[in-house]
């Protein structure tokens, strides 16, 4: 919801997107068992998902639109410094969010990287991962297709 009423939040407040690895982000949703709910809070990503639905997109094909979709909507509604990467956030131990909290700059907490956990399922990851690296998408504005690359080597 946040990314769909962005535009209309920036107008408003300050507005800031915690980003993660476009592969980790499935990865993580792939462990999930709850049932897919067909909400959609933005009607132009609706018609967009319907359009390649009827298109014959398969279910991965439209993963990776809600990616772009969400990616696209950072890129072209907030300024690069409200973009921080969930890795950053990790690697800083917490540094990288003074620039939503400036008292966060003090921050020296072991935080660890998540986005190679052994428990998702290792083939959905490479065959999404392979479907990811040949896809053109807004997420490329944040990552390189090598740290997508280095996570699914990190899975052997």
């Amino acid at each position: 919801m946040f990314t769909a009423l962005l535009p209309t939040l920036v107008k408003r407040f300050p507005c800031f997107a915690i980003i993660r690895n476009p592969l980790a982000i499935i990865r993580s949703k792939s462990g999930r068992k709850s049932p897919r709910a067909k909400v959609t809070y933005d009607p132009q990503l609706g018609e967009r998902l319907e359009k390649s639905k009827n298109e014959g997109v398969d279910k991965i094909g439209q993963r990776l639109l809600r990616l772009h979709y969400s990616f696209e909507r950072y890129q072209q509604f907030l300024p690069e410094s409200h973009v921080v990467r969930y890795e950053d956030i990790c690697s800083s131990r917490g540094k990288a969010l003074e620039v939503i909290v400036p008292e966060a700059g003090r921050l020296d907490e072991p935080l660890e990287n998540k986005n190679l956990n052994p428990l998702y399922p290792r083939d959905k990851v490479v065959h999404f991962g392979e479907r990811l690296l040949k896809s053109e998408g807004a997420y490329w504005t944040f990552y390189t297709r090598e740290s997508v690359r280095e996570i699914i080597e990190g899975l052997q």
